[in-house]
């Protein structure tokens, strides 16, 4: 990526107060312009090449060579380089500006983040939880619970991983601990008992899981499902029905 070209500022009203600017041509104050911009474009300095700096300026290099040698008071040339005064001392003060602004850029963010500001010197060495970063908890989940071997079934994992969605939608994350205690309750019931109570929580919204309640109901419904035992009484009912 090209580096970014310091902002220099030049002062429109100081050319009119200028005598050799107002003695200059149209074209030479354009070649007065354009390298003044090229020497700031090249960080104050450009090589001291005639041909060169004719070509930059769309002029041939007679007529560079007798703009430099009319208004050389304006350039300087040292060790092969020509520089302006005006625009080296411009340069000066835009690189003094963007080093206090960087500097109370780190000051603000130090101040602000604390050791979090300066990554590089102090890494941080274990990852952090997403939305989380300025308080540095470390990633944790189920996959770090091993499942218990009741529940290490398919249909199991699907609705634990939308239970653990729903809990992170609702703003109430499960911690380590959390998910550890459920595993071990849901363990102790039927897989089926534990996905539904799982399906059921997640319906109504709720945060806690109840597998009790559903242990209860499918006691129940088993209850009302079984057969009457045959009776003598029930088995004439049944004649007589029959022979209806």
């Amino acid at each position: 990526m090209a580096k970014k070209p310091l902002y220099i500022q030049l002062e429109p009203g100081a050319y009119p107060k200028d005598t050799d600017w107002l003695m200059m041509s149209a074209e030479e104050r354009g070649c007065y312009h354009s390298l003044i911009t090229f020497i700031a474009c090249g960080n104050g300095s450009l090589p001291d090449n005639t041909e060169n700096l004719a070509k930059l300026c769309n002029v041939s290099a007679e007529k560079m060579k007798s703009f430099l040698g009319k208004f050389e008071n304006k350039f300087v040339k040292k060790n092969g380089k020509i520089s302006h005064k005006r625009v080296t001392a411009e340069i000066k003060r835009a690189k003094k500006r963007l080093q206090v602004a960087s500097t109370a850029g780190l000051k603000g963010a130090k101040k602000r983040w604390g050791s979090h500001s300066d990554p590089i010197k102090n890494p941080i060495k274990k990852p952090i939880a997403k939305g989380r970063e300025g308080k540095g908890r470390e990633v944790k989940g189920s996959k770090d619970t091993p499942l218990p071997p009741e529940l290490d079934t398919e249909n199991f994992k699907k609705a634990w991983t939308e239970w653990e969605q729903h809990r992170k939608e609702i703003k109430k994350k499960l911690t380590p601990t959390t998910i550890k205690r459920q595993l071990k309750t849901l363990s102790k019931y039927p897989v089926l008992i534990a996905i539904a109570t799982i399906n059921e929580s997640i319906e109504k919204g709720w945060t806690g899981l109840f597998p009790e309640r559903q242990n209860e109901r499918k006691t129940i419904q088993a209850g009302q499902r079984e057969p009457k035992p045959l009776t003598a009484e029930t088995s004439q009912i049944g004649l007589v029905f029959r022979n209806d």
